[in-house]
């Protein structure tokens, strides 16, 4: 539902029976444009607790619907049309309006003078709020049509509500856009920016854009840019940042709510990382917003030795962690606080050392219910920015050149609108140790053909033989190139006003956050036994404790993989 949102130039939305439900009574399904739509919505009933003149409830149940992550309200009956907010509420978040009221219900029906009266509140309402692009649907209350049956009217023959609301928005809703959300949150914005920067570029400088180290187009004025960042568990390898646990010990919490704090705190970070590097024209690796995490590989063998990276061996699990670290680094404001990207895509979970050759043969059902099952989950619930292709083939096909997984998958099948990058290194496997092509600029060729849009790598500087030579077309290297571009101005790269601005330095490592560490670190923890009752430890017996290995004096051992470095180490021998 979520991919469905992001259309732009709704026209159509019917509520019908379908087959989903097997034609039972009462089970209908949303169609827009005819495409069927699931929704996961909410009643917004007439009670005081939701739309009442008591605006702190009132915002306590629009904070409600958020949390659900509700993607469809049907309000009903009461006054909530009067209130301008919960319709800017609404549009803000994308959450689209069926407005269901119940118009002239107090009164027996009188044939014309009650669709007259019918007709008039409709249209009254109708013209306060046609421009909110949230309201998809108008109807009218199945009690209309009771008082019709008290009165004599058969309702099924005279249809008196459902003429009298047609006329009214016939007559006053025309030409309204029916966009779910706003432009912003739809992406539509965006998308006109990258189009409008793209096609003043050259051939060349396109190509030049699809390589991880973007150079910089000055006459467009557009600066260079390093897409690679680092952020599984904190700002990484760009000096002192908060180093949160590890995704394997934030699992063990079974909170995605503190996830997404911890998430939402590390986006902090980054925005602060990134306002001061740009201060100093600091363009390079690791001090851009673009985030290759989280890693939502299933843990199935300890001895791939990167299980630390993933939030286990549960897909379902694994997809809502996932989900909510999403949502906390990239935000939900008009502007993408920081991108996050879901890795690798897919059947990744070693062995490390035959990754650039290894062909994971897996049969259809495990596919789908454990190695694709979180992707699928985060695309559909948490809009990541990009996904990243991995370094192994998938039943015979390279996962960065591969028809099935990238076209089929997850551009068709789950309607995937952001970018594909590869594993640094991928596409040159597809060449050197897959040999599903005869030379480099073969594999350049094929990967960017099938939908690999950027190459974290030196495969892409390939690409102008290939384009000499007709192995691609200018139409690739401009799809490619917009959907990059797109990502770089929902993160406000190229507003004037730059969004997030005003974060400063402080907020690196700072008290707030060294204390949200403490509480994801000590939620961690997982007691597995405690053999006769033996923990805790009594201090009047016990006097000392003997803190045995090599870790134990250890930093590294602190820090785990793809991490930045903590102001303050304290290891378990200090502890």
């Amino acid at each position: 539902v979520s991919q469905e949102r992001l259309n732009v130039g709704i026209r159509t939305v019917e509520l019908r029976r379908t087959d989903i439900t097997d034609g039972k009574d009462g089970e209908f399904c949303f169609y827009i444009n005819n495409v069927p739509v699931m929704c996961k919505g909410t009643n917004w009933v007439p009670l005081d607790a939701f739309h009442s003149r008591d605006k702190g409830r009132y915002k306590e149940a629009l904070e409600m619907v958020k949390d659900i992550e509700c993607n469809i309200i049907r309000c009903w009956g009461g006054n909530v049309y009067e209130e301008k907010e919960f319709f800017d509420f609404c549009d803000e978040n994308g959450i689209m309006v069926w407005q269901d009221f119940a118009m002239a219900c107090n009164a027996y029906p009188q044939s014309q003078e009650f669709l007259e009266k019918i007709y008039n509140e409709a249209s009254e309402i109708i013209k306060l709020h046609r421009n909110h692009p949230s309201i998809v649907l108008w109807s009218g209350d199945n009690e209309c049509d009771t008082n019709l049956s008290v009165a004599g009217i058969n309702p099924a023959d005279n249809k008196v509500t459902r003429v009298a609301l047609k006329n009214a928005v016939v007559d006053n809703d025309v030409g309204r856009p029916y966009l779910p959300s706003s432009p912003y949150m739809s992406g539509e914005v965006f998308e006109k920016k990258a189009k409008e920067l793209v096609s003043q570029m050259t051939a060349e400088e396109k190509m030049s854009q699809l390589l991880y180290t973007s150079p910089a187009i000055e006459r467009l004025g557009i600066n260079e840019y390093n897409w690679w960042n680092e952020a599984s568990h904190g700002i990484a390898r760009a000096g002192v940042a908060t180093v949160f646990p590890h995704a394997i010990g934030m699992a063990a919490t079974f909170d995605k709510n503190l996830v997404n704090t911890v998430a939402d705190a590390i986006s902090t970070e980054a925005r602060a990382k990134y306002n001061k590097s740009i201060e100093f024209g600091d363009r390079d690796i690791y001090k851009g917003l673009t985030y290759w995490a989280p890693n939502i590989n299933i843990f199935r063998d300890p001895r791939w030795g990167r299980g630390q990276e993933t939030y286990g061996e549960d897909p379902c699990l694994s997809a809502m962690m996932g989900a909510s670290f999403i949502k906390g680094l990239q935000g939900d404001g008009k502007y993408r606080k920081a991108d996050a990207t879901l890795k690798h895509y897919a059947v990744h979970s070693g062995p490390e050392a035959m990754r650039h050759s290894f062909d994971a043969q897996v049969n259809q059902k495990d596919l789908y219910e454990t190695y694709l099952w979180a992707f699928k989950y985060c695309i559909d619930n948490a809009d990541p920015s990009a996904v990243m292709g991995a370094y192994n083939r998938v039943n015979g096909e390279a996962c960065c050149a591969s028809k099935t997984l990238m076209q089929e998958i997850l551009r068709k099948d789950w309607q995937f609108k952001g970018y594909y990058v590869s594993d640094c290194g991928a596409i040159r496997d597809i060449w050197e140790f897959h040999k599903f092509a005869p030379t480099m600029k073969d594999a350049a060729a094929v990967s960017l053909k099938t939908g690999c849009n950027l190459n974290c790598g030196e495969s892409y500087k390939y690409l102008i033989d290939a384009y000499e030579e007709d192995l691609i077309t200018d139409e690739d290297i401009t799809e490619a190139a917009e959907y990059l571009y797109t990502i770089r101005a929902a993160l406000g790269e190229f507003e004037e006003n730059r969004p997030y601005s005003d974060i400063g330095y402080e907020k690196l490592d700072s008290d707030e956050n060294k204390a949200l560490n403490l509480k994801a670190s000590e939620e961690t923890m997982v007691l597995l036994k405690n053999e006769n009752n033996f923990l805790p430890l009594n201090k009047s017996e016990f006097k000392k404790v003997a803190v045995v290995g090599p870790n134990s004096m250890s930093h590294l051992a602190l820090e785990g993989n793809y991490f930045g470095h903590a102001s303050e180490y304290v290891t378990l021998a200090d502890g």
